[in-house]
């Protein structure tokens, strides 16, 4: 959201002397850019009673003199991941960035499907440094899905946080995106299993592999290499 507002622009505004729950949001990208006093929040709370649990808030600016905040005002914060400081309460996280690279350096991330301005995808990467992932509350007593209307887990460290839920399916799986280094040293060298006894992990591939993709150190005998399944053995020839 990119607006040019006289005085504030808020993703989610509570103004009422009501009492609302906010769970699961994504926001992202809040701009006010027609300077002055404008602000910009995320969640901004004026009035009434407001609980915010596993909301995303990443990336609120303003060219005026105004706030720009990813929470303001009086609420009951636990589990929330804000760009600035203002996330807060019980496994709350700050000053995170959100990136769509699906291969970040050591940092405190949250990781996008997609960025691209006008396109964007805030599904999230299954990725270690991806720092909403089972980061969440368990609120399986509320409601159960996400945004996609995939079911979420149970249980203490399996909720993401926002919108998106990464499918328990997937948790399993190698992403595809992060380097793996196998020792061959410490793998059997022939299809003999009892030789196997110190292989560190099984590697499976789906699909046919990006362009730049390159294996090395891998054994010698049986090579096998299948671009359009998900079998892999032996050296790989070249970089693809």
């Amino acid at each position: 959201m990119n607006t040019n507002a006289s005085a504030s622009v808020n993703a989610i505004n509570h103004s009422g002397s009501g009492t609302s729950d906010f769970y699961n949001n994504t926001i992202y990208n809040i701009k006010n850019s027609s300077g002055n006093a404008a602000s910009a929040a995320g969640i901004k709370v004026t009035n009434g009673t407001v609980t915010a649990t596993n909301n995303a808030v990443l990336d609120v600016d303003t060219t005026g003199t105004g706030g720009k905040d990813c929470f303001t005002g009086s609420i009951t914060q636990t589990y929330n991941i804000s760009s600035d400081a203002t996330a807060s309460g019980t496994g709350s996280l700050t000053n995170r960035t959100a990136t769509d690279n699906p291969r970040p350096a050591a940092g405190d991330w949250v990781v996008f499907a997609d960025l691209t301005s006008g396109s964007e995808d805030l599904h999230l990467q299954y990725l270690a440094e991806n720092d909403a992932l089972n980061a969440g509350a368990d609120l399986s007593g509320t409601f159960s899905d996400d945004i996609d209307g995939e079911s979420r887990p149970t249980g203490a460290n399996t909720w993401d946080i926002g919108a998106d839920e990464i499918n328990g399916a997937c948790n399993d799986k190698f992403a595809y995106r992060r380097l793996i280094t196998i020792d061959h040293n410490q793998v059997g060298l022939d299809n003999n299993a009892g030789n196997l006894t110190n292989f560190p992990a099984l590697v499976s591939l789906s699909g046919i592999p990006k362009a730049g993709t390159s294996f090395s150190g891998m054994p010698t005998k049986s090579p096998i290499w299948t671009t359009k399944s998900s079998t892999m053995m032996g050296p790989h020839p070249a970089v693809m």
